[in-house]
């Protein structure tokens, strides 16, 4: 499948992290595992999942969904 659109959210250079948002799409294989076994780097984290305009933190989401917006934090060099 494509990859789906993505958002970078611009953080203080002196971070060293930056901030992306991805919408999941209905083709997404993410959907069909846990949040909490999403095959994720390390280093990424889930900050928090935007789903029907309300802003949830990974704690409460056990699956995504067609439509959620997904905010990670990641090192700056992964979107390079």
């Amino acid at each position: 499948p494509d990859a789906p659109p993505r958002v970078d959210i611009d953080l203080p250079h002196d971070v060293g992290r930056s901030m992306i948002a991805y919408t999941v799409q209905p083709t997404s294989l993410a959907m069909r595992r846990s949040l909490a076994r999403l095959p994720l780097p390390d280093d990424v984290s889930v900050v928090s999942i935007v789903r029907d305009g309300a802003i949830r933190s990974p704690a409460e989401v056990e699956h995504l969904a067609v439509g959620d917006d997904v905010l990670l934090m990641t090192p700056a060099e992964h979107l390079a």
